[in-house]
């Protein structure tokens, strides 16, 4: 199995997620709703970007993540820290690392 292939399956098996929506609760476990710094990570596979709103009932600020073109983010997943995201390209089969305190991609598998 290539690590590319691993490390899809790692991220599908730690929190399974429907609709390219992934919610962050910082400073917490990943999606408990315990913390005051919630974050919903959702993609936008038409526009090849990461949207994330702010707050507990999602109505705070707005940011984006500009992925590179034809990503086509599908799935976002965290790392059990919360410290990366993982994003699933389905318009060019990469996983994109993202580290959510820069929200910068740090790493591309393809």
């Amino acid at each position: 199995m290539t690590f590319k292939l691993l490390m899809i399956a790692l991220a599908a098996a730690i929190v399974p997620l429907a609709c390219g929506v992934a919610t962050e609760a910082v400073g917490s476990a990943a999606g408990t709703g315990a913390g005051q710094n919630h974050e919903i990570w959702v993609t936008l596979q038409a526009s090849d970007r990461i949207a994330i709103l702010h707050g507990p009932e999602a109505r705070g600020a707005l940011e984006a993540i500009d992925l590179p073109a034809g990503t086509g983010p599908h799935i976002t997943t965290f790392s059990p820290d919360g410290k990366y995201a993982y994003v699933s390209g389905m318009g060019n089969g990469d996983l994109d690392v993202i580290q959510t305190a820069t929200r910068r991609v740090v790493k591309t598998l393809n």
